[in-house]
This record gives structure tokens, sequence and C-alpha cells, in this order.
């Protein structure tokens, strides 16, 4: 639920299941690993007095984290809820636009097109063939920059972060389509906040952009 995402908390996640167990060993883990609900305790001499349970009393019984969202931020993402279906629509009538009006330019391509009914659409990425366009992502990043359009790349393929070249040897050959996707991956402008005259001017300067100068 980070700010960007189709709805937010501020920050956080949620995780949604059928599993009953699986719910509570959840519920112990997001809080310290302590006993939530119908846990059963183990040391039942401290927890019960006259065969009633203790009200104060807890266990730890394995690690957990502290990944509980503030009531602050469950208030947020439950009035975004509400909106979700809105931020929905108004994304996809966006992303339908950039499609309309990106998908014959020459050396782009749109590889979510296909898919984009499906699509919660939380991310446009236009790929770009910066080769045959014959300049390379950073200039056309800065010529979008001059007409005040910040761009952004989703994203570093994770066998290029130093921790994991060091940990797990990656043969690139094996990976030539997340490469190939990563060398002309850009995204896009893309939120509910967005104007259709943005978008246009998104589309314009794309236009002017690509172009070999």
């Amino acid at each position: 639920f980070h700010p960007v995402k189709n709805m937010t908390t501020g920050e956080g996640a949620a995780i949604s299941t059928q599993d009953p167990a699986f719910y509570q060993e959840l519920c112990r883990i997001r809080s310290h690993g302590f006993t939530k609900g119908n846990d059963p305790f183990l040391r039942t001499n401290l927890a019960f007095t006259n065969d009633k349970p203790n009200s104060w009393y807890y266990e730890m019984q394995s690690l957990g984290f502290n990944y509980r969202l503030t009531d602050i931020q469950c208030a947020l993402g439950i009035s975004q809820l509400n909106k979700l279906d809105q931020f929905a629509q108004k994304k996809l009538a966006l992303a339908k636009i950039y499609d309309e009006n990106l998908a014959k330019i020459p050396g782009l391509t749109l590889p979510q097109v296909e898919t984009r009914h499906l699509s919660g659409n939380h991310l446009y990425i236009a790929h770009l063939d910066f080769k045959n366009l014959g300049m390379t992502r950073n200039l056309f990043f800065e010529r979008m920059l001059a007409d005040n359009i910040s761009l952004h790349v989703h994203y570093i393929p994770i066998f290029y972060q130093p921790y994991y070249e060091k940990h797990f040897k990656t043969d690139l050959n094996e990976m030539e389509n997340a490469v190939s996707y990563y060398d002309g991956a850009v995204t896009l402008p893309l939120h509910p906040g967005l104007k259709e005259d943005q978008i246009h001017h998104v589309i314009k300067s794309i236009k002017k952009n690509s172009m070999v100068l």
C-alpha cells in the first residue's frame, strides 16, 4: 500500500487467505510471535486460574515481527477501498488513451496492451528500441524531463543487483528476455489524478523526443 499503488495506507500491506490455520500463523508472525485468537497456550499453569483464562495473559511461542498497520493507516485504507473501483476505471481509461496514441510510434511497443482489460494498471510500461532509435535511455529521459515529464524504470532485474550477483551466479544468456525487456523499459506517468490534457502532453513529448534530432 505504498502511496503510488492503486490504493494506499501510506505504506504497509495485507494478506488474504481462506486457510484458518495459515491465518492464525500470520496473526502471530505480524505481532512478535504472540498468540492470537484461539491459539492454545503452552504454559497452562500461567495462562489459567481455576480453569478460567487470565485476561492479561499471552505467549510468544515463535519468533515474529512487528508488521502491524497503525489504526490511522487502516482507516485510510478502508476509505481507499471505497474508491478502488473508481480509481481502477479512471486508470484504465487513461491507459487506453496511451494505447491508442502510442501504438504506431516507430521503435516503441506496448507490452501490456493485450491484457490491458485484465490489469489493475498499477504501472504503464512502454518499451523503446533505443539502439535503433540511435539514442540512450538517459538522453530520452533528459529530453522528457525538459518537458516537465518525469519517467522511471520498473524494474531493474534482480540479477543485476550486487548482492544477488555476489551470492547467486547468473548466466545472462539464460536471461535474455529479462535483459531485453530492461534495456528498453520506460514507465510513463499514470495515476487517477492525471488529466487528459496532461496525458496528451506526455504523448506529444514522446513523439517528439523519441525522434533522432
